[in-house]
């Protein structure tokens, strides 16, 4: 009579049954949560380049406005000299003309 599953037995080996598969299932979930957190860390140092490329493009933005400004102002610069070279040498040319009118 000993030979055979009681019904205990049966309970017992049933409950076994339930806490191996919530031991797995508990290891999954483990191995799931670690995914995520790797996945999320993953996102958020993305978020930190992405965060770093912005602000280089700013400052590259404001580079460019900032060059922009000193080539105008260099252009303006380099009409004022042009005009200033053509007035010196219209000057060196009147001068030279009346110090050959004076010795004649």
């Amino acid at each position: 009579m000993l030979d055979r599953a009681t019904g205990d037995d049966r309970l017992i080996a049933r409950l076994d049954s339930i806490a191996s598969r919530i031991e797995t299932s508990e290891e999954q979930i483990g191995d799931r949560l670690r995914q995520l957190d790797d996945h999320i860390s993953e996102v958020w140092q993305v978020e930190e380049q992405l965060s770093r490329l912005m602000e280089l493009r700013d400052m590259l933005t404001d580079l460019q406005e900032r060059q922009g400004r000193i080539d105008g102002r260099l252009r303006g610069l380099a009409r004022r000299l042009s005009l200033l070279t053509f007035l010196a040498g219209t000057a060196a040319v009147a001068g030279l003309a009346a110090i050959v009118l004076a010795l004649r």
